[in-house]
């Protein structure tokens, strides 16, 4: 199964045109969010995009777009943050509603042969 995470990006309307722009140029990132986005989350033109037990490793094309997307912005415009499986495995960037956005660690997944 691999390690899961729990990931949440929020970002203001001022950024939300050039990340559609990256959905629509990079078909690896556009897959992982299309069907986990709301807009107007938490104000008139923003995107909050919920990403559930999603493998989220720093070698997948599109996780690497997307990084290079959020370290590219100012971090009033966009919130970030990633948990891991591990208790001590969580990754916290941005400043976009930090007040208010949580995200939660995902539990282990056991395979029985």
């Amino acid at each position: 199964m691999g390690y899961r995470s729990h990931v949440v990006i929020a970002m203001r309307e001022e950024i939300v045109a050039d990340f559609l722009t990256l959905m629509a140029t990079n078909e690896e990132v556009k897959e992982l969010c299309i069907t986990e986005m709301k807009s107007d989350a938490y104000s008139k033109g923003d995107l909050l995009i919920e990403l559930n037990n999603v493998k989220w490793y720093d070698c997948y094309p599109e996780v690497i777009a997307l990084e290079k997307f959020m370290n590219a912005q100012d971090n009033k415009n966009y919130r970030f943050l990633r948990a891991g499986e591990s208790h001590d495995d969580m990754t916290e960037e941005g400043d976009y509603i930090a007040d208010c956005l949580y995200v939660w660690q995902p539990s282990p997944v056991i395979e029985m042969t």
